[in-house]
């Protein structure tokens, strides 16, 4: 799997072709979920509300990680977050990334021999 959209992706589709679940159940409390991140054994899950979180460790997690497994061929951890919860968490992990990220080192400019057919002339004119 690429990555943990696709995986869910395809979790879902499996239970919702096979019918694992009642289309009603399915529409109500899969339908809007979404993987967000695959660490390790560990696949995280979006729910658009907490009430979702608690309902689908409750009724599903047994039915989601057969199913995942299935999928994948390992077993996974599933766990489940909030929506508003998971996309801060994405935002937070990428601004770590960007701060992490160097800056490029700047080389300084050859004033010796112009790369085109400006004159030095003419680049003195430019920076000023």
């Amino acid at each position: 799997m690429k990555n943990a959209a696709e995986l869910w992706h395809n979790v879902l589709s499996v239970i919702e072709e096979e019918e694992r679940t009642p289309k009603a159940s399915y529409d109500m409390w899969l339908k809007s979920t979404e993987g967000v991140t695959l660490n390790g054994t560990t696949l995280l899950v979006s729910a658009p509300a907490a009430f979702t979180v608690t309902w689908l460790e409750r009724q599903y997690l047994s039915l989601l990680e057969d199913t995942v497994e299935e999928v994948t061929g390992s077993r996974l951890d599933i766990q489940f977050i909030e929506e508003g919860q998971a996309k801060k968490m994405l935002d937070r992990q990428e601004e770590e990334r960007i701060e992490a990220t160097p800056a490029p080192k700047s080389r300084p400019l050859n004033t010796r021999k112009p790369t085109d057919e400006l004159t030095m002339s003419e680049l003195g004119q430019l920076n000023e």
